[in-house]
């Protein structure tokens, strides 16, 4: 689900309009350097790629992916969903992630027996929502874009558990939270979303919350993690420790 550079465009300084995350001013107050992704200003490195992955590899960071697409569908029909997507008999279990390929990779999570939320990157955002569209005729569903609704952050790193411990009552061990799994729980005292999945070369968990509590949250991430030295890093870092996994 990670998009590479090479898709992106850096931000110039022409006026062509361009939406922003509800964490942009704090990217910004701390030095990051921004690309475009399909219309949305993201940041691409903090200080350089080489010690954002040395921190990813070593220790615990959080890299911003709100601007990536989310779809929320709900009704009797997710069940069937679920099959069409993953062909997966398994993916009709509540709390499974499966990895589905629709002109690139997406997830889609089963939060509950009729609640689904398909995690897309920008660049087949279209093919998932048509297919999604194509879906709609299999039962009962709402389907609604969310992406400006939920906020997402992408936590990873070696004490990834360490961290989540500090703001989450939910086990998150490997024993109890399994890889191709997630869960809805309080996190930082607000409602929260957890998706754990094989995305990565080092451990990672993804969180969403609400839009308006981003940046509530994501300051309580660093604060809980100040004493693991818990740092931001950029899509470039993000990137390269998926292109290898």
């Amino acid at each position: 689900m990670v998009e590479t550079m090479t898709q992106y465009s850096v931000l110039s300084t022409q006026n062509s309009p361009v939406a922003r995350t509800p964490l942009d001013r704090w990217h910004f107050a701390h030095g990051a350097r921004f690309v475009e992704i399909a219309g949305w200003r993201t940041p691409a490195v903090y200080s350089d790629v080489e010690s954002e992955l040395a921190a990813a590899r070593n220790g615990v960071v959080v890299a911003d992916i709100c601007a990536s697409a989310k779809f929320s569908l709900l009704g009797s029909g997710v069940a069937r969903v679920c099959q069409a997507l993953t062909h997966d008999l398994l993916a009709t279990q509540p709390r499974g992630v499966r990895t589905i390929q629709l002109g690139g990779s997406a997830l889609a999570c089963r939060l509950s027996d009729d609640h689904l939320l398909v995690l897309a990157g920008n660049s087949n955002r279209d093919a998932v929502e048509a297919r999604l569209a194509e879906l709609d005729r299999v039962g009962p569903l709402i389907r609604r874009d969310v992406t400006s609704s939920l906020a997402g952050f992408h936590i990873f790193g070696p004490r990834v558990e360490d961290l989540l411990r500090r703001v989450t009552a939910l086990d998150v061990s490997l024993g109890a939270f399994e890889l191709s799994s997630c869960a809805e729980t309080q996190l930082a005292g607000v409602h929260a979303v957890l998706v754990r999945a094989p995305e990565l070369t080092v451990p990672s968990m993804r969180i969403y919350v609400s839009w308006d509590l981003a940046e509530y949250v994501w300051e309580r991430l660093f604060a809980a993690g100040h004493e693991l030295g818990v740092t931001p890093v950029g899509l470039e870092a993000w990137e390269r420790l998926a292109a290898a996994a």
